[in-house]
């Protein structure tokens, strides 16, 4: 009993469901003293935690790497480049997002805190110091700012400390989320970053760029830093277990290009092509739908069904409606391990759309042609084992999305297999635009290459997928300003997992009002069920936002991503829409 009870607590934080179910039913399985970013901890099975840094990362990789504890093994993984592990959350989080804080649970002073000084008569100090500033020679027990890459932005400044331990620069540790260094009381506090040197500590003039002086960690095999001089205008070169960080300036954003030239009206037209940031122009704006997309991924299990969806979606608890009258609709993207197909089916049959999320919450790095086979046994694989255990060939017929595991896109090869399996939407490629003053997109088609620099978790497709859409994971607002993909990434009130209701509320209605109503862009509401597990606050919130919007206003649709693209294909205006009982089959 004290078995199953740990892994019903498991279940109710866990992010993703690959964390081994079958492994904690079976035993009580932990890895002990294992080496994180925030010190030594033991981690129970199915834990998520960011690694420490490998030899020649910087102090700005903090989350590129990540730990699971899997039946007693730690496996280190990594992120897409650009983005960060965030064990909040536990997925793979915008930079600005993501923190590294360890878990309450887990046995060890919180990463933020500030160490103990070392006890003892100071003997070293630490010569040629890079921090923040420049180099500085510090004292024994002295702090300062970890330092940034160059274009990193004053952001990333302070959000990481280091200190002196008797001529050993340890660190760096990484202050909690929303907190940065602050030198003139050495600690992290909340607010801009305080890195300024004190008098005693003088910058050193040099013109060599000696590697970051970090404490040794273990981790991947990696490339050293060459100790040789460079310009300070040059980026130290590491070597990732994943794809690199581009070494030079992206190109200014422009629209994608094509063999044949850009993207234009006259050469993509609807309903089989649709230019990447262009606006539907069939329907009057004021006579447009507006379009909600409610999404959940991973597994569908008993747990989820009963507490959440049953009551929401089935049960219809909170009245949603279209104009129509119809019942309002949302997709589930799933996996096949944990999930049980009877409740999918239950879910389909209620009018919802099933798509795919792979058999087993991975894919291949997709860099290789290689990677088809392995890529088809995930993607096809999962309506393979929908048939099987549904025995319903209607329901497989109508799987035709596909969201990558962890929002990593595998390359051409991803598209490769979406495409030659008649898959019609994909909805991985993020969109992180209303944090920069643009708006949001319209879901377009991939049959002009995406600019690289549009792409900001790569590999994004290189070649044409003529027809095959792609419904963008537009970057909605947190209460901090920065852009989230995910609903659960997003930071509400004071911590999305202690924010109130009326907080989670008008989180929804203001990006709703702010950025997407006023164009009539598709709002997405892409989650996790485990969002509600750790906050019920953001269920109920979700459900009086949803009714508030659909009940108050008449041109406003709950749909899933296929209908929304249905609807680009043969665009109507909302009126018309009521009358012909749209999306109500």
């Amino acid at each position: 009993m004290a078995v199953k009870s740990r892994c019903t607590n498991f279940l109710l934080r866990a992010t993703f469901t690959l964390l081994m179910l079958p492994a904690c039913l079976a035993q009580n399985s932990y890895c002990p003293n294992v080496e994180t970013i925030g010190g030594t901890v033991t981690l129970q099975d199915g834990d998520m935690v960011c690694a420490p840094l490998g030899q020649g990362q910087l102090s700005t990789d903090v989350g590129s790497d990540y730990l699971v504890c899997t039946n007693g093994q730690v496996k280190r993984m990594s992120c897409n480049a650009h983005l960060r592990f965030d064990t909040d959350s536990k997925i793979c989080n915008w930079r600005a997002l993501a923190t590294c804080d360890l878990p309450s649970s887990l046995p060890i002073v919180p990463t933020g805190q500030v160490p103990t000084t070392p006890q003892g008569p100071r003997v070293n100090g630490c010569q040629n110091t890079f921090t923040s500033e420049g180099y500085t020679n510090l004292a024994h027990g002295t702090y300062a700012c970890a330092p940034v890459r160059p274009d990193d932005g004053a952001f990333f400044k302070g959000r990481l400390f280091i200190w002196c331990d008797n001529g050993e620069v340890r660190g760096p540790v990484p202050c909690r989320n929303g907190y940065t260094w602050d030198t003139s009381v050495n600690s992290c506090t909340p607010g801009p970053a305080r890195c300024d040197l004190s008098s005693d500590v003088k910058p050193v003039v040099t013109s060599a760029r000696p590697p970051v002086q970090t404490t040794p960690q273990p981790g991947p095999a990696t490339t050293k830093v060459p100790t040789t001089q460079q310009p300070t205008t040059q980026r130290p070169t590491t070597q990732r277990p994943t794809t690199q960080r581009p070494t030079t300036k992206q190109p200014t954003t422009r629209r994608p290009t094509h063999p044949s030239g850009p993207c234009n009206p006259s050469s993509c037209r609807l309903p089989s092509c649709f230019c990447y940031g262009d606006t539907p122009i069939g329907t009057p704006l004021a006579d447009t739908p507006q379009f909600l997309m409610l999404t959940f991924d991973d597994a569908v299990t008993p747990q989820a069904y009963q507490q959440y969806y049953l009551p929401l979606l089935v049960q219809n608890k909170y009245n949603l409606k279209n104009p129509t009258g119809c019942k309002a609709r949302t997709a589930f993207y799933v996996q096949h391990d944990y999930t049980d197909y009877a409740l999918v089916k239950k879910l389909y049959n209620d009018g919802h759309e099933i798509a795919c999320h792979t058999v087993h919450h991975t894919l291949p790095k997709g860099d290789d042609p290689s990677d088809f086979a392995e890529m088809q046994n995930e993607i096809q694989g999962l309506r393979d084992m929908m048939m099987k255990n549904t025995n319903d060939q209607e329901l497989v017929d109508g799987i035709v999305g596909f969201r990558a595991p962890y929002l990593r896109v595998a390359g051409n090869v991803q598209f490769d297999v979406l495409q030659s399996n008649h898959f019609l939407y994909d909805t991985s490629i993020l969109n992180a635009k209303t944090q920069i003053g643009k708006d949001p997109l319209w879901p377009y088609t991939l049959d002009y290459v995406i600019e690289r620099n549009e792409c900001i978790n790569p590999p994004c497709p290189t070649k044409p997928y003529p027809g095959f859409w792609e419904i963008p994971l537009n970057g909605i607002k947190g209460d901090n300003d920065f852009d989230c993909s995910m609903v659960d990434a997003c930071w509400v009130g004071e911590n999305a997992n202690t924010a109130t209701e009326e907080q989670w509320y008008n989180f929804f209605k203001r990006n709703f009002e702010d950025f997407f109503y006023p164009k009539k862009i598709p709002m997405p509401l892409f989650m996790h069920v485990s969002l509600f597990m750790r906050n019920h606050n953001a269920y109920t919130g979700l459900g009086r936002f949803l009714s508030d919007m659909l009940t108050t206003h008449d041109d406003i649709w709950m749909v899933t991503p296929k209908q929304v693209i249905q609807w680009m294909q043969d665009q109507r205006p909302n009126s018309e829409m009521v009358g012909q009982n749209w999306g109500c089959a």
